[in-house]
């Protein structure tokens, strides 16, 4: 039994997005884990020196944010691995967000 036409241009399309993916997956991006964020004064930036405290926008415990290629991609937990920080993805986004956050 063969296959119909339509069922052999299936199969070829899924063949070339295969390769398509296959070709991405050498690809390096950079992913970035952000704590949080403030604004300040250049005048206070300027009084920073080593022992300073920046207090950031969010609380201990709360969710960090994980970017990849600067787009938010998860959201995690800092934990550590040994003697290095690592993150434990606790939600991904959805499409809904990222669509939002295009804009």
């Amino acid at each position: 039994m063969s296959d119909t036409p339509e069922k052999k241009k299936e199969n070829v399309e899924n063949g070339r997005n295969q390769r398509s993916i296959g070709m991405l997956m050498d690809l390096e991006l950079p992913v970035t884990v952000e704590l949080g964020r403030i604004k300040m004064m250049v005048k206070d930036i300027l009084d920073l020196g080593p022992g300073a405290l920046i207090e950031l926008n969010k609380f201990s415990g709360e969710p960090v944010d994980v970017y990849v290629n600067e787009k938010k991609f998860a959201e995690g937990e800092v934990v550590v691995i040994e003697q290095n920080f690592g993150v434990r993805i606790t939600a991904l986004i959805g499409p809904d967000e990222r669509l939002m956050n295009l804009k």
